[in-house]
């Protein structure tokens, strides 16, 4: 399992006391021979505020919450974050016309296909 230290700090030190950014859009991402799939727990958004682009080989996830929805409220503990956030994936080698995205019971599945290698192919001469 691997474990970032990273994201641990930036909690530590940035943490502005209403939310911890590894807190937003926890993410699994299983890879096998020719995609990966991004397991994105978004619980209470609706589909229509989910955006999903992918630009110079990162898929930015992104989401925005009408805020005064909100407002006029007396909270006597807030844990939950709302707002806009977004998230940024590196990826090297993806078909970027071949990306599919699903979102059902507060998680958000994307499957990034990856682009065939080329392959070696002996030519003949004829």
């Amino acid at each position: 399992m691997a474990y970032d230290l990273y994201d641990d700090l930036y909690d530590v030190f940035f943490n502005d006391g209403r939310h911890a950014r590894t807190n937003l859009l926890k993410t699994d991402i299983v890879e096998d021979q020719d995609s990966y799939t991004l397991f994105i727990d978004m619980p209470g958004v609706k589909k229509e505020n989910i955006k999903l682009d992918f630009n110079d080989n990162y898929l930015k996830v992104s989401y925005k919450e009408n805020e005064n929805v909100h407002e006029n409220k007396k909270y006597l503990r807030r844990e939950r974050f709302f707002g806009s956030f977004s998230r940024s994936y590196l990826f090297n080698d993806i078909d970027v016309n071949n990306i599919e995205a699903y979102y059902n019971d507060g998680v958000l599945k994307v499957v990034l296909h990856k682009r065939a290698e080329n392959s070696v192919k002996a030519i003949e001469i004829k």
